[in-house]
């Protein structure tokens, strides 16, 4: 005699969402607040605004039909006292790609751009840097691969604290005036 056992799971629907304006009243950790009525609440993925405390914000609230109760989400900051500085964040993720044909990034005063360990900036045709002064710093170690190197400057100064070393298979120096070597010692050959 053969017995077959048939397990049917019932489909339980998807979750109802209904959405309320409330009050971000206290910070917490790991991308979640607490409202003015208690309740905490996540930032959703969509919202990339990170909210603060005392924004009025869009809550999405689901009825709770699934095992793990009842799930609120901050899904858009409405209004903030003032918003001078906005932090953007996508919650949980690791690295954010912006993909597109033209992206522009525009300042009217200042456009900074950090990272804690490194800044890759890289075109497979044309790297263009404009700039009225240009200052490039480096604290320890700058280091230029070209293959054809070509400056055309009105004045040039290059100052060197202790060696200033120039070597190439081949050396041409050139002015249409005068060349002037000056030196304690100079050693030639």
């Amino acid at each position: 005699m053969t017995v077959l056992n048939t397990q049917v799971q019932m489909m339980t629907e998807d979750p109802v969402w209904r959405l309320q304006c409330h009050q971000v009243s206290q910070e917490e950790r790991d991308s979640t607040w607490r409202l003015a009525d208690g309740r905490r609440v996540k930032q959703a993925v969509s919202c990339l605004v990170t909210p603060k405390v005392g924004d009025h914000v869009l809550v999405a609230e689901s009825n709770g039909t699934d095992q793990s109760g009842a799930e609120c989400f901050i899904v858009h900051i409405l209004q903030r006292e003032s918003c001078e500085t906005v932090q953007l964040t996508v919650p949980g993720a690791t690295q954010v790609q912006w993909q597109q044909g033209q992206i522009a990034l525009l300042a009217k005063t200042k456009l900074t751009l950090f990272a804690a360990q490194q800044v890759d900036l890289g075109s497979l045709e044309q790297l263009l840097i404009q700039g009225k002064h240009q200052v490039y710093t480096a604290w320890e170690t700058a280091v230029s691969h070209v293959q054809d190197f070509v400056q055309q400057v009105d004045s040039y100064t290059l100052t060197a604290k202790h060696l200033l070393k120039m070597h190439g298979e081949y050396q041409l120096l050139t002015a249409e005036k005068e060349i002037k070597v000056d030196a304690d010692r100079i050693t030639m050959g």
